[in-house]
């Protein structure tokens, strides 16, 4: 079975599949004509564009392709001989990467430390590189073209996938369809399955992506810079996948980005105030029911007991915490943690009281405030969707403490708040 979930012919983590991955989701975003007047600026355009791209398959070309965009970025200020101030939102990166930095003075595995510190260098290196370029209007579309592509074939393989290992296995594909976490075919993850023609398979981490790439869609179907059929199919297939996937924070997302997103369709004034009350209702109904119900979204034994281990931790060390580095020794001191090998508390809140303390739990909470006010003052309804979704998935994950989520994050915010003809961006000359 196992040669089954293998089933590119060099293998699912073959670099070469990885980049053939890239080149392909730059050649169908190659359409209508990309336009950029200035050819220098394809300096940055092009790493920076295979980066975002390349966040979807493979952490490891994520990682390498990101390290190009930077020099890259250097390299196109040199040449311009211009680069911008760094913006308000940057320092609350960098903020909460040296809370992080400032806990290793007290942590008891100072090694595993430096590892996450230096996977969460993104949040201050992308910055710095941000500060070398401006896009342009077209070049910001034709970016969050590139992604919804990708994000477009990242589904459209995968469900094929689901296809073909039934067909190979010899089970029906019906039984990949269920709302409730199930195991198919002699004790198999759907996941695993389905994600087996890629490099990296959690389904939480797969669907923060592609519902960023649905928030991508809702602006390039505004601009009408895709056709309503290929939103249509997107939105369809995505959520196909994540039924297929089991995905439960993934369709709690999709739930509540779609109905968002639609209110930049309503052109009336009038209308759209009572669909924002709508929705708003609809939200607040679907929460409390979320929390109070024992439906298939509710909190799974292991988390909770995750949890529970978590604020006992956090009571013995209020104030500074364990330290970066000593989250998976301190949780393992509990047996079942111990048992099934639980790393971090899956929770972001929870994870960064517990590892920094107090001083990385106020920089995080105000970076993500900062976030939501900016989108809601500036009315960027692409970067206000996108701390939603991340704040959402902050509750049964830490993407902040996982190269995948730390990659992701970086690459969306930083394009999102450099959204051009921004009043806000106006502000930042050239210095």
């Amino acid at each position: 079975m196992d040669r089954i979930f293998d089933i590119m012919p060099f293998g699912n983590n073959s670099y070469l599949w990885s980049i053939g991955f890239v080149v392909l989701s730059l050649l169908v975003s190659a359409w209508p004509k990309l336009q950029i007047e200035d050819k220098r600026d394809y300096l940055f355009y092009v790493p920076l564009a295979a980066f975002i791209a390349a966040t979807l398959h493979s952490v490891r070309i994520g990682i390498d392709v990101g390290t190009t965009f930077i020099i890259a970025a250097g390299l196109y200020a040199l040449w311009k001989r211009r680069v911008y101030r760094p913006r308000l939102y940057m320092w609350f990166l960098a903020a909460y990467f040296f809370s992080l930095v400032l806990s290793l003075l007290w942590s008891s595995n100072i090694i595993e430390g430096w590892y996450i510190v230096r996977r969460s260098l993104p949040l201050i290196t992308f910055s710095a590189a941000w500060c070398m370029f401006r896009p342009t209007q077209d070049e910001w579309d034709r970016l969050l073209l590139v992604y919804f592509r990708a994000a477009f074939l990242f589904i459209i393989f995968s469900i094929l996938t689901s296809f073909y290992i039934s067909y190979v296995e010899g089970f029906s594909w019906w039984e990949f369809v269920s709302f409730k976490k199930h195991h198919i075919h002699g004790g198999y993850e759907c996941f695993k399955m389905i994600y087996s023609w890629t490099h990296y398979y959690h389904p939480s981490y797969n669907a923060y992506c592609l519902v960023t790439g649905l928030i991508c869609g809702q602006y390039l179907l505004f601009k009408k810079h895709i056709s309503y059929i290929e939103a249509g199919l997107y939105v369809v297939s995505l959520f196909l996948l994540l039924i297929l996937t089991q995905s439960r924070i993934g369709i709690v997302m999709f739930a509540i980005t779609a109905p968002i997103a639609a209110t930049a369709f309503i052109k009336s004034p009038k209308w759209k105030k009572l669909y924002s009350y709508a929705v708003g209702a609809m939200m607040t109904i679907l929460l409390i029911c979320w929390i109070q119900i024992n439906t298939v979204f509710s909190i799974d034994p292991a988390r909770e007991h995750i949890y529970q281990v978590t604020v006992k931790m956090i009571q013995e060390h209020p104030i500074l915490g364990v330290g970066v580095g000593s989250l998976a020794q301190t949780l393992q001191q509990d047996p079942v943690c111990m048992l099934h090998q639980y790393g971090n508390p899956h929770n972001q809140i929870m994870g960064d009281w517990m590892q920094g303390g107090l001083i990385s739990l106020i920089t995080m909470l105000l970076m993500m405030g900062y976030f939501l006010y900016y989108a809601i003052r500036y009315k960027n309804l692409e970067l206000l969707l996108f701390v939603i979704i991340t704040l959402l998935f902050m509750q049964i994950e830490m993407p902040f403490d996982i190269i995948k989520g730390v990659t992701t994050f970086v690459a969306f915010v930083h394009l999102f708040c450099h959204k051009p003809n921004d009043r806000y961006n106006a502000r930042y000359d050239s210095m």
